[in-house]
């Protein structure tokens, strides 16, 4: 609970980033992201990575049975990078 109420925090306090996307924030932290029982989506890993300073690796497999692999932030960064698993409603996290 504790991440979401950060994720929200970060998507309300910079919220001009993220209206083009999302529409109203306010609204979309009450349904999206402050209730449990709704999966995490791309905005929210976003407030995450930017409120934590981390970047991400995010998979996924396509429907020809690649990966597609996108990181996050795309360039300059050397730090901690997490890994995940999209799947259609939810991310894995992958550990090697």
């Amino acid at each position: 609970m504790y991440i979401r109420f950060v994720a929200a925090a970060h998507l309300k306090k910079n919220a001009i980033l993220y209206e083009g996307f999302i529409g109203n924030v306010e609204d979309f932290c009450n349904r999206e992201v402050e209730q449990l029982d709704v999966e995490c989506d791309h905005p929210q890993i976003m407030a995450i990575t930017g409120y934590f300073n981390v970047g991400v690796e995010l998979n996924q497999v396509t429907h020809n049975g690649k990966i597609d692999v996108l990181r996050l932030p795309e360039e300059g960064y050397n730090g901690f990078m997490p890994k995940l698993l999209f799947v259609p409603g939810h991310y894995d996290a992958l550990y090697e």
